[in-house]
């Protein structure tokens, strides 16, 4: 049964944390501001999520630092973000991390530039990628050095564009690099419909064994001991090789075998022109270099060897010595 609305203020300051356990749930459900800020400190600490819940959200615009503070962690699940709204922002230095991640994602929306900046580094310590990503872009507003510092690399991953633009520059906020912890949750949030380009590939069974090359048998085996796979099967379009390969996909002309022979056959070499070389009274033998583009390089210049000089005739031999002298015939 919910408390009297016609308590005076100031009219539970005799409240303890058992007398708070005692209550029913909705014992708090009629309470204004002013009455919830009388319930002294350490009462709070009987105070349960359902107890919490069933509070006004206006009522807990009494809620005090050392009345935060006192909560049990677990009594944090039961706010919702119209009750964080109506905190004061100073209350918030009350929380920590046990408290901070005990909050339900959602109730982040209510939280407003003022209530982070009160909130201790310990408490933002409490936060996941979740309740970061609920929070309001204008919130993050609040940071500074030390809360920037306290983000666990986790909670990066909720940093949306607009929220990291909102961070004051004095805040010091870098972001992570590649290898550093948050770095690729940090990154995927920057653009959440951001995809990986791949090449596509086709779906194989979830039992598919790739085969392997044997080099012996000149061929791939679907595995150890298969029956070889080596032979095509016969195509179902000899002109079309997509119909073979792809039967779902449109017809693909492929041009004749004998026209791309034509289109990258090498260019032929141009035959030997015998050319005479007036000064060196020779014949050359030498390519026409304009004829073959693109072919091998002309072959070097063969000099033919002229005929052979004949040979000088003899010189013939004068004895310029005088003729024996006649012997005298005697008788």
């Amino acid at each position: 049964m919910p408390i009297s609305t016609n308590l005076a203020p100031n009219g539970l300051d005799g409240l303890t944390a058992a007398d708070l356990t005692a209550m029913p749930a909705d014992a708090l459900s009629n309470l204004t501001p002013e009455e919830f800020s009388s319930i002294p400190a350490d009462a709070m600490g009987g105070m349960s999520a359902d107890m919490l819940a069933a509070c006004p959200p206006d009522a807990l615009g009494g809620m005090s630092a050392d009345m935060m503070a006192a909560l049990p962690a677990d009594a944090m699940t039961g706010m919702d973000a119209g009750m964080m709204a109506a905190l004061p922002a100073d209350a918030m230095a009350g929380m920590d991390a046990s408290m901070m991640s005990a909050l339900p994602a959602a109730a982040m929306e209510g939280m407003d530039a003022d209530m982070l900046a009160a909130c201790p580094p310990d408490a933002i310590g409490g936060m996941d990628a979740d309740m970061m990503f609920a929070l309001p872009a204008d919130a993050m507003a609040g940071m500074n050095a030390d809360l920037i510092a306290a983000i666990p690399p986790d909670a990066l991953g909720g940093l949306s564009p607009d929220m990291v633009a909102a961070i004051p520059a004095d805040a010091g906020f870098v972001a992570p690099t590649i290898g550093e912890p948050g770095f690729e949750a940090f990154d995927t949030a920057q653009d959440p419909n951001f995809i990986v380009p791949t090449i596509e590939q086709p779906e194989f069974p979830v039992d598919f064994v790739a085969p392997v090359f044997d080099p012996a048998a000149g061929g791939f085996l679907t595995d150890p001991g298969a029956d070889f796979v080596g032979v095509a099967p016969e195509p179902v379009d000899p002109g079309n090789f997509s119909a073979d390969s792809q039967p779902d996909a449109a017809p693909v002309d492929v041009p004749p075998t004998a026209a791309l022979d034509q289109v990258f056959a090498p260019e032929p070499v141009a035959e030997p022109v015998p050319t005479f070389d007036p000064v060196a009274e020779t014949v050359s033998v030498v390519a026409d270099a304009g004829a073959s583009q693109g072919a091998a390089p002309a072959p070097e210049p063969v000099v033919a060897e002229s005929a052979p000089e004949p040979a000088p005739a003899p010189e013939t031999v004068v004895d310029d010595a005088p003729p024996p002298a006649p012997e005298s015939d005697i008788v």
